[in-house]
């Protein structure tokens, strides 16, 4: 029986070799490479921004967009597609054009603030557009780079979500075909108000992106920016914003230096950034400005304080002790 076997085995193998024989190129000669898959043609953009972090808006042109049929707009990561339909108009300066205008709902949203709108996790989208032809025929094309937008101005064209902190931002590949970066958040806390009083300087905030267990860890940091001494401030909470005092007294400077500290949070040992960032303010320390102060710390003596932001929204104190009252 097993003599049958493997005569059959052979004879099995054989054929193999031959047919394989007869597929294969000659010995010797180079096998041809399989040819690569044609990249999708790429439509020219008109327009392509994120307005107020989360308002995606999109106009290209579809020169053979066909009236009546169907143009959709697709964002794709992966294996997952999530189309937005497009309107196509006629245009005096050229061939048709596209637009869309789709609402982002950033991770972390959630109830009414996300119905009606397109849920997109973090990541890399690409843009495409999926054009009807004829007979259910179905052409995809990919969005180019978004035009480069003429200057700068005092307002960023993506900024972050103020709720979540999540930031769409169009970017494009190296062969100039769009894309959608929606970012990951790292804990932080936002400033919403810093009072300057007579005698104290107080700092009210949220918490962003950290998680709820996390919060009865939470303390403030003033760091001294040229020993990197510190100062722990415990936080005083009202629902989910806190407020903290200033220490001036242990802030300044027994000798009359000018100190400068950088103001913080602390979750257990990691430290959290704190400051103005969550807006569309392109330069914070230009647009948030707050004025010099005297006050009077703990221990009787005569501060100059001076609360401030950085150029990215983080921030600081400088104080001047001048002497006691």
């Amino acid at each position: 029986m097993n003599g049958i076997t493997s005569d059959r085995a052979l004879r099995a193998g054989s054929r193999l070799r031959s047919l394989a024989q007869r597929l294969s190129p000659r010995h010797g000669q180079p096998v041809p490479a399989a040819a690569p898959a044609a990249p999708r043609r790429r439509l020219r953009t008109v327009h392509l921004s994120v307005l107020d972090g989360r308002t995606l808006n999109v106009c290209v042109e579809v020169p053979d967009a066909r009236r009546g049929r169907p143009v959709v707009l697709e964002f794709v990561q992966d294996q997952a597609v999530v189309p937005v339909p497009m309107t196509v108009t006629a245009s005096p300066y050229g061939p048709p054009r596209a637009e869309a205008a789709a609402l982002l709902s950033l991770p972390g949203e959630s109830g009414p603030a996300a119905l009606g709108r397109v849920v997109l996790e973090p990541g890399r989208w690409r843009l495409r557009v999926a054009l009807a032809g004829p007979v259910g025929q179905v052409e995809h094309a990919d969005v180019g780079a978004a035009p480069e937008l003429l200057g700068t101005g005092p307002t960023r064209p993506d900024p972050p979500s103020p709720e979540t902190a999540h930031q769409a931002r169009v970017d494009a590949t190296k062969d100039g075909r769009a894309l959608l970066r929606i970012g990951e958040v790292a804990p932080c806390a936002e400033v919403t108000r810093v009072d300057l009083g007579w005698t104290a300087v107080t700092v009210s905030g949220r918490p962003v992106g950290v998680p709820e267990g996390d919060l009865p860890l939470l303390q403030a940091e003033a760091v001294r920016r040229d020993t990197g001494g510190s100062e722990r401030i415990p936080l005083l909470w009202d629902g989910a914003r806190f407020t903290f005092p200033l220490p001036l007294d242990r802030m300044a400077d027994p000798d009359g230096r000018e100190l400068i500290w950088d103001v913080r949070l602390r979750c257990g040992e990691r430290p959290l950034r704190l400051g103005r960032r969550l807006t569309d303010v392109r330069d914070p320390k230009q647009v948030f400005r707050t004025p010099y102060r005297l006050l009077v710390a703990e221990d009787g003596r005569t501060v100059r304080a001076h609360a401030y932001y950085t150029a990215g929204g983080s921030l600081c104190l400088s104080c001047v002790a001048l002497g006691t009252e």
